[in-house]
């Protein structure tokens, strides 16, 4: 049967655990359709993936998904990946070997742990990590496409690194805010008062 999209708001979305089935999927977006349960470990085998949005939209008021987010390791063409406004728990996976991803976007979730390592990431464009329980020291990136960091509400500490002073030649917006900062800002920070920067 075909449903139309907003005939879909009111159906619930659980992932079945045989969707390693579908082995020739390439894209799965369920993009603001209420979404509820776990992501199946099975959901790892998904090798050919290079989109994924499993976001709820910001008016949804249930939980969304739960858990922790599976080893996504294996979809090494995975290029967008959007699990944003769900209940994630967990640290955010291990992404060494997902080298083409150009978006992440996991914010408002509950995950813990520290920032992954990000500077053998040389397609990343945007990264939103806001309103989750992140902690240690602000990442390094490498790659010279970043245009949107979010970090904002968040535990992370420790100083800015003086490589954002080079990051602002690039971003169009980084948001810093509501977390526990400290030190001075880099000096090119300072003279850019129309860079649209949010640190706290």
């Amino acid at each position: 049967q075909v449903y139309d999209r907003k005939d879909m708001n009111s159906i619930i979305i659980r992932i079945p655990e045989q969707i390693n089935e579908c082995k020739e999927l390439t894209e799965i977006d369920f993009s603001g359709l209420t979404l509820e349960g776990e992501i199946p470990s099975s959901f790892s085998e998904l090798t050919k993936l290079t989109y994924i949005r499993l976001c709820q939209s910001m008016s949804n008021n249930t939980t969304g998904l739960t858990g922790e987010i599976p080893d996504l390791n294996k979809m090494e063409n995975l290029s967008q990946l959007d699990l944003s406004h769900n209940s994630l728990t967990g640290e955010i996976p291990n992404l060494q070997k997902n080298r083409k991803l150009t978006e992440l976007e996991l914010s408002n979730n509950s995950l813990t742990g520290e920032i992954p390592d990000f500077t053998n990431h040389l397609q990343l464009k945007w990264i939103a990590l806001s309103n989750n329980n992140l902690y240690g020291r602000l990442p390094e990136f490498s790659s010279t496409k970043l245009q949107w960091l979010k970090l904002s509400n968040n535990n992370l500490e420790d100083s800015i690194p003086a490589s954002y002073a080079v990051l602002l030649k690039q971003l169009v917006s980084l948001n810093l805010y509501n977390n526990r900062l400290s030190g001075k800002l880099p000096e090119e920070i300072l003279i850019s008062p129309e860079f649209p920067l949010f640190v706290s």
